[in-house]
C-alpha cells in the first residue's frame, strides 16, 4: 500500500509469471521499497503543485501591473505611470548628459468621429492608433494615454531632429489606417509636436507642454 500523512493513496502490484510466494524478508523489502515511491510521488507531486502556484502567481503579479500601469482601453501607460517613468528618463538623461525628446500627440476633429459613428468605433480608433505608434517606436520609448484622445511619447536618447522625423513617419502612418463607420470606411489624422527637457525644467510638465504648444 502506497501512503502519506497517514493516508492511503495507492497499491504497489507485482506481477510474475510464475506464482510464488513472499518471506518475511522479501515482504519487509517490499514494504521498505512501498514507503521510498510513496515519499518519491509526494515530493514531485509538492514539486509541481508548488511550480504552478508559482506561476500562477507570476501571472497574478502581471495582472495586478496591467491594471496599475496601463490604460485599459488601449494597453498604454496610464497618465500616472507615464508620468512616473518619464521622470525617471529624465533625471537619467541629465545625469549622464544624454539627448531626450518629448512627442505630443492629438487625434485631429476625434470628438466627431463619436458624434458621427459612435464611441464604439472611436474606441477602436483609439486602440488601432496605439497599435500603430508601438509598431513605430522602439521598446525604450515610453507610449502614455494622457486622456481621451491625448498621447505622448518619451524618447530617450533621441535629440529633437529625429523625434520630429518619427512623429511625421506617425502622421504618414496614422493616416493610411481606415475604418469602418456608418457611412463607409474613413481615415483620421493627427498633430504632433516635439520638445525637450531644459535645464529650467524642473519636471517633464515643462516639456510636454512646449511640446503640445507646437501641436502641428
Amino acid at each position: 500500500m502506497l501512503t502519506a500523512m497517514a493516508d492511503d493513496f495507492g497499491t504497489l502490484c507485482l506481477i510474475h509469471n510464475v506464482p510464488q510466494s513472499f518471506g518475511d524478508d522479501k515482504l519487509q523489502m517490499l514494504q521498505s521499497f512501498a514507503g521510498i515511491m510513496s515519499q518519491d510521488i509526494c515530493v514531485r507531486s509538492a514539486a509541481r503543485y508548488a511550480v504552478r502556484d508559482l506561476i500562477e502567481a507570476e501571472h497574478d503579479k502581471s495582472d495586478l501591473f496591467d491594471l496599475a500601469m496601463t490604460d485599459p482601453l488601449t494597453k498604454a501607460l496610464n497618465r500616472r505611470a507615464f508620468y512616473r517613468f518619464a521622470e525617471r528618463e529624465v533625471l537619467r538623461s541629465s545625469r549622464h548628459g544624454k539627448p531626450l525628446s518629448t512627442v505630443m500627440i492629438d487625434i485631429d476633429h476625434f470628438k466627431k468621429v463619436n458624434d458621427v459613428h459612435g464611441h464604439a468605433v472611436g474606441d477602436e480608433v483609439l486602440t488601432q492608433l496605439v497599435s500603430c505608434v508601438t509598431r513605430n517606436i522602439r521598446d525604450e520609448d515610453l507610449l502614455g494615454r494622457l486622456g481621451g484622445e491625448e498621447f505622448a511619447l518619451v524618447l530617450p536618447e533621441t535629440e529633437p531632429p529625429k523625434a520630429a522625423l518619427l512623429a511625421n513617419r506617425l502622421r504618414e502612418a496614422v493616416s493610411s489606417l481606415t475604418f469602418s463607420g456608418k457611412n463607409g470606411t474613413f481615415g483620421v489624422s493627427i498633430s504632433a509636436g516635439v520638445s525637450e527637457p531644459t535645464f529650467r525644467d524642473l519636471d517633464i510638465f515643462a516639456a510636454l507642454e512646449r511640446a503640445d504648444q507646437a501641436l502641428y
